[in-house]
């Protein structure tokens, strides 16, 4: 905590007091349409390894936030073809993509991969919902933005956005 950057810090505090704290911008967006619901974060390798267990989220009607760290494009293709073919994002409203940390083929890798973004477009964007990439969430030494799991959030792919619309509810004990 100690090493968060300011920005993460203030974030963090923010989100904690139950301040609505700013909207958080990505890189691109797909689709138009904007859609509002409850958010759920989650590694997705971690994500993958709940399939068939009872510990899996349900995650229709939501917004599900990944991000990823060191997994391969070939490894995050089996694993969204592994969500998608179970069931487990059906009902999904949108995607809220951070960032994808160490995840694209070293350079003497085959050089007709795609990249780990490439991936993750094709696979979800067949689920026709809004998805959001390069928002500052993830594992990146300088973008570690809080997320709050169940909040109500917006997705706009449009302006390339998710933002928070009530505030944390922080229980005591």
């Amino acid at each position: 905590m100690g090493a968060l950057p300011p920005a993460d810090a203030l974030r963090l505090g923010a989100l904690l007091r139950g301040e609505l704290p700013a909207t958080l911008t990505g890189e691109e967006g797909v689709g138009e349409a904007r859609v509002a619901a409850p958010l759920v974060p989650a590694n997705l390798e971690v994500l993958r390894s709940l399939v068939g267990t009872p510990w899996l989220p349900e995650l229709a009607g939501t917004i599900v936030a990944l991000e990823e760290i060191g997994e391969r494009p070939y490894r995050i293709d089996r694993a969204l073809t592994q969500l998608i073919t179970s069931g487990a994002f059906a009902g999904v409203r949108g995607f809220a993509i951070g960032q994808l940390y160490a995840c694209d083929e070293p350079p003497a890798g085959n050089p007709d991969s795609p990249d780990a973004r490439t991936v993750v477009r094709e696979r979800l964007q067949s689920l026709g919902v809004p998805l959001v990439f390069g928002l500052p969430f993830g594992h990146l030494p300088h973008e570690h933005a809080a997320l709050p799991c169940g909040s109500r959030v917006e997705l706009d792919p449009r302006r390339a956005t998710l933002s928070l619309l009530e505030p944390v509810a922080v229980r005591p004990g």
